[in-house]
């Protein structure tokens, strides 16, 4: 009898265990935990297969505001950069972003010389709510003549 039992219970312990993760792909750095993925940072979903930037991604539309009578609507397309947690914003510029955490992103300081004219941008942008919004400073600084003519604007667009 004993003979039996040794043998039953090693073949319902080796078919029993079966490992969770054996069938469970993680992409990106993402870890298997008892057959659940544990994403790296900058991804989430269910195989880690989804950025964090994607949700900023599409057209947002709003005003660019130089002052008075001075107001235009504009458009923006947010689009992702090469590495995870970079973002491009293109309006007629392409301009580089970094994500700051799940919520929010940085535009940082970025010059664009053209002839007598620099052009200059910073900014931010964030998940507000179901929607997100981008708030962009352009400066531009034109020498003409020896005298600096300096106009700021100042965009604000929503998706």
């Amino acid at each position: 009898m004993k003979r039996i039992i040794l043998p039953l219970f090693l073949l319902l312990f080796a078919f029993g265990c079966k490992d969770a993760c054996k069938d469970v792909s993680c992409e990106n750095g993402g870890s298997c935990d008892d057959g659940d993925c544990t994403c790296a940072t900058w991804y989430s979903g269910d195989e880690c297969t989804d950025r964090v930037s994607d949700k900023f991604e599409g057209t947002y539309e709003g005003e660019k505001d130089c002052g008075p009578n001075q107001i235009s609507s504009t458009n923006m397309s947010v689009i992702n950069g090469d590495a995870a947690t970079e973002l491009r914003l293109i309006f007629g510029r392409d301009l580089e972003a970094q994500l700051v955490d799940e919520q929010s992103f940085d535009v940082p300081l970025q010059t664009f010389p053209f002839g007598s004219l620099t052009t200059t941008y910073s900014g931010s942008g964030k998940q507000t709510g179901t929607g997100f919004e981008i708030d962009l400073t352009e400066i531009v600084v034109q020498t003409i003549f020896g005298d600096t003519l300096r106009d700021t604007c100042y965009f604000h667009v929503e998706k």
